[in-house]
């Protein structure tokens, strides 16, 4: 999702925020269990949502890793929508900032449990994140995003779009 935000790729600095990515190219997006695909007709803002879909034969959940090198203790929330076309097989949708890989400590993930089919909009304060460890807002190394599967079959595709920091 220019997600490749620690590199200066897609950022943008706001007066009242911090826009990560508009989520209109891939960059440097990793993945586990899933493929992505920039879908230009499918979006919030911008020109595409990256749209993830699960691969077959994962069970459970996927996964989209994000770089995310900055000094987030001026901040106060997270913010990003993102599009579940079928609500019927996705339990939720995580968000974890994390300092270190592997996560031997972080900023523990939060969960947007059985979103609507459509648009959703995921906006949480840190305070509400829970944590792990010695965690510091200050140096957070990625952001990842699970989508959590009710059924371990399930072909779902999810969509991400417009990543801001508040």
């Amino acid at each position: 999702m220019a997600l490749g935000l620690g590199n200066g790729l897609n950022k943008t600095i706001r007066k009242k925020g911090l826009l990560l990515s508009e989520c209109d190219d891939i960059g440097d997006l990793t993945l586990q269990g899933c493929d992505s695909v920039l879908d230009i007709l499918n979006k919030v803002s911008g020109s595409a949502s990256i749209e993830l879909t699960k691969n077959a034969g994962i069970v459970g959940y996927f996964i989209a890793d994000v770089a995310c090198v900055y000094d987030l203790s001026r901040y106060k929330s997270l913010k990003f929508r993102f599009y579940v076309a079928d609500n019927s097989n996705i339990a939720s949708i995580s968000a974890l900032f994390f300092t270190t890989t592997p996560f031997d400590y972080g900023i523990n993930f939060l969960k947007f449990e059985f979103p609507a089919s459509g648009w959703n909009t995921f906006n949480m304060l840190f305070a509400d994140f829970a944590t792990t460890g010695a965690a510091n807002w200050a140096t957070v190394k990625g952001l990842r995003f699970s989508v959590n599967l009710t059924v371990d079959n399930a072909t779902e595709k999810v969509n991400f779009d417009r990543i801001e920091i508040k």
